[in-house]
């Protein structure tokens, strides 16, 4: 088990929006910073690679990636629903 405390910092917008140009700014002030690379089944854009920009894969190991729960975010939605329905049963 890690003991390691963090701080998650999550980056969010539409395309265009700047997310790259604020990262690239913040992780040059601070080197402690690090980068999560996400998975995408659409293709690459000009310029970007596989590993470095996003994981490049197919949907059809996207879905297997979500069905063996590879993802954080899906193993926290599950969390949370597990919770929610804890929650609900704790009241009836």
């Amino acid at each position: 088990m890690m003991s390691r405390k963090g701080l998650l910092i999550v980056v969010s917008g539409p395309s265009g929006a700047g997310k790259g140009t604020l990262c690239k700014e913040l992780l040059s002030r601070n080197r402690n910073l690090t980068v999560s690379i996400s998975c995408t089944t659409r293709k690459p854009r000009v310029n970007e690679q596989h590993g470095v920009n996003y994981f490049f894969i197919d949907k059809d190991e996207f879905e297997e990636m979500i069905t063996k729960t590879c993802f954080w975010s899906m193993q926290l939605y599950m969390i949370i629903i597990m919770e929610l329905h804890v929650s609900m049963w704790k009241k009836h």
